[in-house]
């Protein structure tokens, strides 16, 4: 068992402008469900059902793609449906479609800026997060972190303002770390403090070591860079679950919505 995940750059096939993003909305469009295609209608900024359409289509396509390997009979983008995991804020496939999709054990979606990040596992739970590199421009990235003082660990804290050489990117390295942990396990932003996830990064050959609550997370925990390196992203996964993670195209994700799949 595995876990994919794909990473869609929006601002590389948009191209700047508003006829290329109209373009990239009517594409990624193909396979939402009515509800889908109704809450795409409620977006006022065209860039934000542009994402919305991205997230949905990019696990739609993952999960077709998963098929060719796991599943005896073909699946169409449109028998995917998602619904919610009872208790939690977490997308989930729903009751109706289970017994059709195989090798898909959870799935989680994750947007900021330009990037658009979806992951499936065949075993365990997953949760991505992806977040553009920002400090306001008056302020500088000391007084910034200080900002969110009250979701860091004190540890967190004293590591990033006093031994971080990439201080910024490395704040947010942590907080796309903190974001995959609960993601991953469903329980949503507002339930959880975060100072309670410590995130001590990789470095001097050691991996990255999330506890939560003093203890070590159950999942693994994968950071990496996007594009020129402006975003950064994180994937938490089960342990000993092999990790594949790739940027794809429109294109891509179109040749796994092909209705006659």
């Amino acid at each position: 068992m595995s876990a994919t995940v794909w990473a869609l750059s929006l601002a590389h096939e948009i191209g700047g402008s508003p006829e290329g993003l109209a373009a990239a909305l009517a594409r990624l469009s193909t396979g939402l469900s009515e509800a889908e295609a109704d809450r795409l209608c409620g977006y006022r900024r065209p860039e934000d059902a542009l994402r919305f359409a991205a997230g949905r289509a990019l696990v739609r396509s993952l999960v077709l793609d998963v098929q060719d390997q796991a599943a005896p009979h073909p699946v169409r983008a449109k028998d995917i449906v998602f619904g919610q995991r009872r208790g939690t804020t977490k997308p989930v496939l729903a009751e109706q479609c289970r017994g059709l999709v195989r090798g898909v054990a959870d799935f989680n979606i994750s947007h900021d800026g330009d990037w658009v990040l979806a992951g499936v596992a065949g075993r365990g739970a997953i949760g991505v997060d992806v977040a553009r590199v920002f400090c306001p421009e008056d302020m500088g990235d000391r007084e910034y972190i200080g900002e969110f003082e009250t979701q860091l660990s004190a540890r967190e804290a004293a590591w990033l303002l006093e031994r971080s050489t990439d201080r910024l990117r490395d704040f947010y390295r942590i907080w796309t770390a903190k974001e995959a942990y609960v993601k991953a396990t469903g329980a949503g932003i507002a339930a959880i403090d975060l100072r309670t996830i410590d995130v001590a990064l990789p470095h001097a050959g050691k991996a990255m070591c999330v506890q939560a609550g003093g203890e070590d997370a159950p999942f693994a925990f994968e950071t990496g860079v996007l594009g020129d390196g402006g975003y950064v992203f994180c994937v938490a996964s089960a342990p000993g679950v092999a990790r594949a993670i790739r940027t794809v195209g429109i294109g891509d994700v179109e040749r796994c919505l092909i209705p006659a799949r």
